[in-house]
């Protein structure tokens, strides 16, 4: 039976639909066009994206680090480094408020045996939630986390 009878006959009965012709002749006609732009804005957003979770990556490597060493210092140096570049490279995605979570769990964790570095951690995150550029938008799902940063740093007194 030739495909014109059979559409003829559909909608005969009633089961055709009328505006699914008109939607297969556009995408037909801007179909590639439409592909090339999705696919021109995948691969804008993907460098931006590895980038942050690979700073991700690195902050859970100095977020154990502080956890497991006598001396965190440096780790919590570079996990405030590290989740600082993961803010700005992931924000407003969930890996963002991750990458806060991170530290701030981190710093409930070393507060007994390092208080001032706890401290020092907390309000950096908070700083830089503060400071992140890119309005209300950016800093999504990050303002009670900001809050709880500042918690974080004003329950460990400073030195005398």
């Amino acid at each position: 039976m030739p495909a014109r009878a059979r559409r003829e006959r559909k909608q005969e009965a009633g089961r055709g639909r009328p505006g699914v012709g008109r939607l297969r002749r556009l995408l037909g006609r801007f179909g590639p066009e439409l592909f090339l732009i999705g696919l021109l804005a995948l691969l804008l957003a993907a460098p931006r994206w590895l980038q942050g979770q690979a700073a991700l990556e690195w902050g859970r490597y100095h977020a154990e680090g502080a956890v497991s060493v006598r001396r965190p210092d440096h780790h919590v140096r570079e996990l405030a480094r590290w989740v600082r570049r993961a803010m700005e490279r992931l924000a407003p995605l969930p890996d963002g408020a991750a990458a806060v979570r991170l530290s701030l769990h981190t710093a409930e964790v070393i507060r007994p045996a390092h208080p001032l570095l706890a401290r020092r951690l907390s309000g950096a995150v908070a700083n830089d939630i503060a400071s992140l550029d890119g309005g209300r938008w950016r800093r999504l799902g990050l303002s009670e986390l900001e809050a709880e940063a500042r918690r974080g740093a004003a329950a460990t007194p400073a030195l005398p």
